[in-house]
């Protein structure tokens, strides 16, 4: 009868069952390889983006114009594989003070799975309100999406009479403002145009040794009333200069002339005739 001690141990993992989790393990990655190729194929999706200067809960202004004049339509992006990863089929640009405005529709390249329907891009699914990070003709540029191809409606555009008042400004200021002044986009296309404008004393309050109030004139300020032609983003009933401002009576909108920038408080908006 042998003994106990020297009965051999089978050890625990044997070398087959080390080749056998091996396969698996390739088997597996095999399969994840086909499905992501099968699943989630490289394709064209067309979005469209306004251009700003950072992420957009900062509240951040639209970029500055030097980060902005080489983007044109055409400009593009190139992946590490010298592929185009952005192209910029479409483009909107005028001035905001130092700042573009610029909306963008570009062709980014992008995978779509055909399980959840959802396009990635760089690792990140595509959604509206998602920002973008695209360097076309190597401007580095951040893109808040406002339109994805095949999801929702986009924008449509109107133009609208707008009456504004101007406040308190300087007379050299009054005087640039010109009937006739026009700001338009990089296409040429009309953005605003001042349609008429009066300019008069600003009114000032006082009051007397009693208390009672009174309104007067005050000779070294002036009240700019201005009618302007603009085009607006129409939402529903409501209505947005440069997609985010909104155009109605009691609202503010800032316009950047060709010589001057002017704040105005909006009196009236009806269609434009």
């Amino acid at each position: 009868m042998k003994s106990v001690a020297k009965i051999k141990q089978s050890p625990f993992i044997t070398r087959f069952d080390i080749i056998v989790l091996i396969s698996v393990i390739m088997i597996l990655a095999s399969i994840g390889v086909v499905v992501k190729l099968v699943l989630q194929k490289d394709t064209f999706v067309t979005v469209e983006l306004l251009a700003s200067g950072g992420e957009w809960w900062w509240g951040v202004p639209p970029p500055y114009y030097w980060n902005t004049r080489d983007v044109v339509i055409g400009a593009t992006e190139y992946d590490s594989l010298n592929k185009p990863a952005v192209e910029v089929l479409d483009l909107v640009k005028y001035s905001e003070d130092d700042r573009r405005f610029i909306w963008m529709k570009v062709r980014l390249r992008a995978k779509r799975n055909y399980l959840t329907k959802q396009y990635v891009f760089r690792q990140e699914s595509l959604q509206i309100g998602k920002t973008l990070h695209i360097a076309p003709n190597n401007i580095a540029l951040v893109g808040h999406i406002v339109g994805i191809e095949g999801i929702g409606n986009l924008w449509s555009t109107e133009y609208v009479e707008v009456v504004g008042k101007a406040l308190n400004v300087r007379p050299w200021e009054a005087d640039i403002i010109k009937i006739g002044d026009k700001i338009t986009d990089n296409k040429g296309d009309l953005v605003v145009e001042i349609l008429d404008k009066k300019a008069e004393f600003a009114d000032v309050m006082t009051t007397t040794w009693q208390g009672e109030v009174l309104q007067k004139k005050n000779p070294l300020l002036r009240d700019v009333t201005i009618t302007m032609k603009m085009r607006v983003m129409k939402d529903g009933q409501m209505r947005y200069f440069n997609y985010y401002q909104p155009i109605g009576v009691g609202n503010k909108t800032r316009i950047q002339l060709a010589g001057t920038a002017v704040e105005i408080n909006i009196m009236s908006v009806m269609p434009a005739r």
